[in-house]
């Protein structure tokens, strides 16, 4: 038995090493871009709207991307009384500008099947627009326009 263990072993990291990623995992979802305002206006709206979005979209089976979380990467704290985790929302508290953040963004544009453009007014969501037309990538106003 511990043989057969072995061989099955090394059949299946050979598998790994040879197939490629995309034939390995059978998955084949579009990947959708989600650009919208983060730190313009309401921060709670902004994300929530993010996140329903990215709820939406990944109900449908596609794989949404959304980079308003990223406004959570400055860590998480406990809270005292209840003892719940809760994210920590800032604006380029991680010590990364907002340059920064649209130039990392702007090649997850690149990589997306579409954009999602989410209502407000943000630079960064216009520049990514931009930018997906630029290079060809369909931009959607609407979820429903994207699932569609």
């Amino acid at each position: 038995m511990p043989t057969f263990c072995l061989l099955l072993l090394c059949v299946l990291v050979l598998i790994y090493l040879v197939v490629p990623l995309e034939r390995r995992c059978r998955v084949s979802r579009r990947m959708i871009y989600i650009a919208g305002p983060i730190c313009k206006g309401d921060l709670a709206h902004n994300i929530n709207q993010a996140t329903a979005a990215f709820e939406a979209l990944a109900r449908a089976g596609l794989a949404p991307l959304c980079p308003q979380w990223s406004c959570f990467s400055t860590g998480a704290f406990v809270c005292p009384t209840s003892g719940k985790v809760y994210a920590e929302a800032t604006a380029g508290g991680c010590g990364l500008d907002h340059r920064h953040w649209l130039e990392t963004d702007l090649v997850f544009v690149e990589r997306s099947d579409a954009l999602l453009r989410l209502p407000g007014e943000s630079t960064g969501a216009d520049l990514e627009v931009a930018h997906a037309r630029a290079k060809g990538i369909p931009v959607f106003d609407s979820v429903a326009a994207v699932i569609a």
